[in-house]
């Protein structure tokens, strides 16, 4: 049941992430009735707005996103508010606590907040202290106070830490919530009942019948405009420690003894606190990182990542990583994690692939399960058949659900943090982030971080835009007897694989 009223803070409410993202996501949940009854939106920033300047600024980002009616965008963005100030500092508070007293006392809301903090990294450590300072935490009954986290959640384990400290010291951790888009995605909120609802797939999810399990997050898109961000962070630091093991969590996980968020909470930290963390030789035999040189997509050339603006001519930062990760229980023991993310890639692609174990007396073709997220989201089987010649002969044959398709809705339109704002408002903290799990995670990859670090032109591969990323990313499944498993977007004909650097 969506709460009767709340208000949204954003700070960075003119920025780009609110403009792209979130504020579509808003749009898209007062479309599907997903919003409280009464609610209000207070952007903050910097910039000399009023209130209907900041509200014609939002119809321009809702606009470039998809058509819409303007008796809509203005029905919508009647709700928005501007607040002007440096929210880095004190002085602003206090402006802000009079606001939002004035809105609950005069529009009769109950007095529950989000502080959603759509800002620069190093705010993270700021803007919460200040809040509690200003008495903006304290909640009553009835009235709760909740602040949401964008990834990155820190820039190493070091850092996690330490921002961790500073979030809890300025509130209880059921006030904090840590977002990370990717699981609001379909398919990803769809693993749980995949595994636990359906009895023919339980009983095989282990060791004596899965060979490995793949992760795959491709990108055809290069750095962007983020470099002052990405140069810094790299591809396995963005998407790692949050998106891939988080879902690793999900596919990995002891059934929890409900579907309760503390329950599945705590069955994926176990899984997380179990994958066995690097160390200097494995992150040499089981971490690949690659960059991409120019190449070609879709017969338009792009630039290497070096000559991207705002990129170090000499960068050795990696625009992919792949992985393999051993997972010490059980259930798991000997089964590979294969993740592997990159940006350029030859095609756009991000899908779950479950392997399993080959009929001893007919090696091929295999039993694969994959769960397509995007684009397309849709769940696929691949069975062994009678070949259509006769004979004893077999081949692949695919039972195919593809969700658009069936359930006659399309994910066009939404940017992923509609489920999770839903739950945020409704306290569900299920698809969130929980302090112990963001250490867990960058425990697992902290070590080959630092491997790299320390040996900034090792084991750093090169890969054409286009391509299907470094050679080093091939071999560490084959040299087990294994492959890559892209099946559901391969183009016909496959693109070359990069080449080592010199």
């Amino acid at each position: 049941m969506t709460a009767a009223s709340c208000i949204f803070v954003i700070f960075g409410g003119n920025g780009d992430l609110a403009r792209r993202l979130l504020i579509p996501a808003l749009y898209n949940m007062s479309e599907a009735d997903q919003l409280p009854e009464r609610y209000e939106v207070i952007g903050t920033g910097r910039a000399p707005l009023t209130d209907e300047q900041y509200r014609e600024s939002v119809k321009k980002a809702l606009q470039l996103k998809k058509s819409r009616s303007s008796a809509a965008l203005d029905e919508f963005t009647a709700h928005f508010h501007y607040f002007i100030g440096d929210m880095s500092q004190v002085a602003p508070y206090a402006g802000l606590k009079r606001l939002l007293e004035q809105a609950a006392k005069n529009q009769g809301f109950s007095g529950s907040v989000v502080f959603y903090l759509a800002t620069p990294p190093d705010l993270f450590c700021q803007i919460p202290p200040l809040l509690k300072s200003s008495g903006l935490l304290e909640q009553a009954p009835g009235a709760w106070r909740r602040v949401v986290i964008e990834k990155p959640f820190g820039h190493d384990l070091n850092t996690a830490r330490e921002l961790n400290r500073i979030l809890l010291d300025a509130m209880n951790e059921d006030q904090i919530y840590r977002i990370d888009h990717f699981l609001g995605k379909r398919m990803v909120q769809s693993i749980l009942p995949i595994r636990f609802a359906n009895t023919i797939f339980e009983p095989l999810w282990n060791r004596n019948y899965i060979r490995s399990v793949q992760i795959t997050a491709a990108e055809t898109l290069g750095v962007e405009k983020r470099a002052n961000y990405y140069d810094q962070a790299g591809a396995l630091r963005d998407m790692v420690p949050n998106h891939m093991m988080q879902v690793t969590a999900l596919l990995g996980m002891e059934p929890p003894n409900s579907l309760r968020a503390s329950d599945v909470q705590s069955e994926k930290l176990k899984l997380i606190r179990a994958i066995t963390p690097f160390d200097e030789r494995t992150a040499r035999a089981n971490a690949v990182r690659g960059q991409y040189t120019q190449g070609k997509i879709g017969g338009i050339t792009y630039p290497a990542y070096r000559s991207e603006p705002g990129v170090k001519p000499d960068s050795t930062t990696e625009t992919f990583a792949a992985l393999k990760l051993s997972i010490d229980n059980w259930r798991w023991s000997g089964v590979p994690f294969y993740l592997q993310t990159g940006k350029r890639m030859a095609f756009p692609l991000t899908q779950i692939v479950i392997e399993f174990n080959s009929a001893p007396t007919h090696p091929l073709p295999q039993n694969l399960l994959t769960l397509k997220i995007q684009p397309d989201p849709l769940i696929s089987l691949t069975l062994a058949t009678q070949a259509t010649e006769g004979g004893h002969q077999l081949r692949q044959a695919r039972i195919c659900f593809n969700y658009d398709e069936n359930l006659k809705q399309n994910d066009i339109g939404r940017t992923g943090y509609e489920n999770l704002l839903s739950d945020l408002i409704n306290g569900d903290a299920t698809h969130f982030q929980s302090a112990e799990q963001a250490e867990a995670a960058w425990g697992v990859v902290q070590p080959a971080l630092d491997f790299w670090e320390e040996n900034p032109s090792e084991n750093l591969e090169f890969y054409p835009a286009g391509s299907l990323g470094p050679v080093g990313a091939r071999r560490l499944p084959e040299r087990e007897g294994r492959h890559w498993l892209l099946l559901e977007s391969a183009p016909a004909a496959a693109p070359p694989l990069g080449e080592r650097a010199a």
